[in-house]
């Protein structure tokens, strides 16, 4: 004798289909036989099938939980767990591509239980995947790695940031060759070249700062970096003294001061 737990109902052979939202469990699809002779253990037989479709599911792995047995879905979509202990058990069925299903059955001994599951289909989430490789193609694009491999200025990108703590673009400034992190009185952050105070302008000196290729206009009197480049957005930096700056980034605060170029997670 079997019964399925919170089912206020069971026949001899009952085939039951439906999806709790909050949990994703589907109520299985059960039949149970009891053999003349009780034995002390109960076989437990689990047919996985694709919802919608009755499609068998080789390869989905059924596990009682808390109880360390378990199998796997043979090419028919069957998985057999032996020698199961009689009392209430919590069987979990999982199958990459495949929303989990968990469910709970009180087992007699002696019982030999039939349980056809439906797996309802979730296909993996690739979208990080694919917006890490859409990042890489960009900076591709843009020259980052093929001016870092020259070794001319300073290059970190967001695969780097992981481990550092960052919480605001200036933290990635901070650790920047050749440029200079200020915080002004106020909490300002902003950029100068390391060795120079006054540029050959004739003025303080105010590193050359590019996003996503175009030079940003910005008033070092009032503006804050932190506040223009959210470092949310970051994905790459590099830094160049006055005398390593590419042409392309060539401007005359670039010349003078350095440049700091920032490349965003933002479509250009």
């Amino acid at each position: 004798m079997m019964t399925l737990v919170d089912a206020p109902i069971i026949r001899s052979r009952l085939r039951l289909r439906a999806v709790a939202a909050a949990c994703g469990v589907v109520l299985a699809c059960i039949a149970a036989q009891r053999p003349a002779a009780a034995q002390a253990t109960t076989e437990l037989a689990v047919t996985v099938v694709e919802q919608g479709t009755d499609r068998r599911v080789p390869g989905a792995q059924v596990e009682l939980l808390a109880a360390a047995r378990g199998g796997v879905a043979d090419s028919a979509g069957v998985a057999r767990v032996h020698a199961v202990a009689a009392g209430p058990v919590y069987v979990e069925v999982r199958k990459l591509g495949y929303a989990p299903v968990r469910f709970g059955l009180t087992l007699a001994a002696g019982d030999t239980v039939a349980v056809e599951v439906e797996l309802r289909p979730a296909p993996v989430e690739l979208a990080g995947i694919v917006a890490t490789a859409e990042y890489r193609q960009r900076l591709t694009d843009a020259g980052f790695y093929a001016r870092r491999r020259r070794g001319i200025g300073g290059f970190t990108s967001r695969e780097d940031f992981g481990t550092r703590g960052y919480a605001r673009f200036s933290d990635v400034v901070r650790r920047m060759p050749g440029v200079l992190l200020s915080i002004t009185n106020d909490g300002r952050a902003l950029v100068a070249p390391k060795h120079s105070v006054y540029s050959a302008l004739g003025r303080a000196c105010n590193t050359a700062v590019y996003v996503d290729g175009q030079l940003l206009r910005y008033n070092p009197e009032t503006d804050n970096l932190d506040q223009l480049i959210p470092y949310a957005d970051v994905e790459a930096v590099e830094s160049y003294s006055p005398a390593e700056v590419p042409g392309r980034f060539n401007s005359p605060d670039a010349a003078a001061c350095g440049a700091l170029v920032v490349w965003t997670r933002n479509r250009s």
